[in-house]
């Protein structure tokens, strides 16, 4: 009995010993519970965060790269070409180039160019601003757009709660030194199937002379038209951009002041050839170089001219007629037979320079010649394929705007 009485007081005092200890590393283990948790948290929050921030980064960047586009293709206006270019038409231009790049930004990130709060900004990129008009080439050599939140709390801001501010930027290059160019394999090059002499043999009290540089370049042709792009049409009136009236026969050709010459775009070899008016109405296929053996279009390039009937002409004026919407690309050419760098005749060109160019009017002379009005135009292309590093002479015609970055 007394043993057991003993017994039991030992048990009690170890019960008290234990509670204590007990309760101490409770309270340890409820701490390092918090602590681990709010790590955890801590830890998924700034995952969230991170992974918010990089989304919207990455949209912002992808935003930069699409204004930048838009703006470097909004720049390059037809009234580039013309002989009463004003100043404030260079600066219109600009805004036209700003507003470009707002448009697309804000489809990316609405309220992003809200008058006020604007989030995106465009700097052009000019090689000698001063000389700008006197080179009657108001090209900025590039165009970078930035994009950032500073000082941003909007609701529309991809920053989660503007802690960390959304940056981004992207450039483009705007270039006009076509060295020839590229054609992807379902793709087309707007490209007339036929050329001009970059100089004649025959002109009357002047031979040798280039009808594209006197009429065009030098703005001694005509000036009737207008083209308006906002309704895609030519309208009654001068512009500052002259135009220049050639000819398409169904005669022998010797280069002519302002006679033009078939090219035939099918190879010799060709298995299935599109006819001449087709080739008038979709350009050049990527199948017409790969059947010919070549990788791109280059300058220098030889390519055999064709006869054309009157059922071609007739054909081609009611297809010209449609075409006025996009310029095409015409080459100036020489003969491929002669020394010389004009025309004798001969069955192969030598492509020499790329201008582009609008149809005004086309219209049957003859049951033999068609007469077609052209008027240049700008041209922006993907496919050319820049000829810095080989010395091409700058084109006013045509140019590709690359992204840089």
């Amino acid at each position: 009995m007394l043993c057991k009485h003993r017994l039991q007081q030992h048990s009690a005092a170890q019960s008290i010993r234990i509670e204590p200890a007990a309760q101490k590393r409770s309270g340890v283990v409820s701490l390092w519970t918090i602590l681990v948790l709010a790590t955890l948290g801590l830890i998924g929050l700034t995952t969230v965060h991170l992974r918010i921030y990089g989304t919207a980064a990455g949209r912002a960047r992808l935003c930069c790269q699409s204004a930048a586009l838009a703006a470097g293709h909004a720049w390059l206006s037809d009234r580039l070409l013309s002989s009463n270019l004003q100043s404030f038409e260079v600066d219109a231009l600009d805004i036209r180039c700003s507003e470009a790049a707002y448009r697309i930004s804000d489809r990316y990130l609405p309220g992003s160019a809200d008058y006020g709060t604007e989030r995106v900004t465009v700097q052009t990129n000019w090689d000698n601003a001063a000389d700008v008009l006197q080179k009657q080439a108001a090209i900025p050599r590039g165009l970078r757009v930035f994009y950032s939140e500073d000082g941003q709390q909007a609701a529309s801001s991809p920053a989660l709660f503007g802690v960390m501010p959304c940056r981004a930027a992207a450039a483009v290059a705007i270039e006009n030194s076509p060295g020839g160019f590229s054609i992807s394999r379902d793709g087309a090059l707007p490209m007339f199937p036929f050329t001009l002499p970059e100089t004649a043999t025959e002109l009357p009290g002047a031979a040798g002379e280039s009808s594209w540089k006197d009429q065009i370049e030098q703005f001694q042709g005509p000036d009737e038209f207008a083209w308006n792009p906002d309704t895609h049409r030519f309208e009654q009136g001068p512009d500052g951009i002259p135009e220049l009236d050639l000819t398409l026969s169904t005669d022998d050709l010797s280069g002519g002041y302002a006679e033009l010459i078939a090219l035939d775009f099918n190879s010799s070899d060709a298995a299935s050839p599109r006819s001449w008016n087709q080739c008038l109405a979709e350009g050049m296929h990527h199948r017409d170089l790969a059947e010919r053996g070549w990788k791109s279009l280059d300058l220098a390039a030889q390519m055999e001219s064709q006869r054309l009937s009157s059922a071609d002409l007739y054909a081609a004026s009611a297809t010209l007629r449609k075409m006025q919407s996009v310029p095409g690309i015409l080459f100036l050419s020489r003969s491929s037979g002669s020394s010389s760098t004009s025309f004798s005749g001969a069955g192969t060109v030598t492509l020499q320079r790329p201008v582009a160019a609008r149809c005004v009017e086309a219209r049957m002379l003859n049951s033999k010649q068609l007469q077609i009005r052209l008027q240049p135009g700008i041209l922006v292309t993907s496919m050319a394929v820049d000829g810095k590093a080989t010395a091409v002479a700058d084109n006013r015609y045509i140019y590709s705007v690359r992204p840089l970055d």
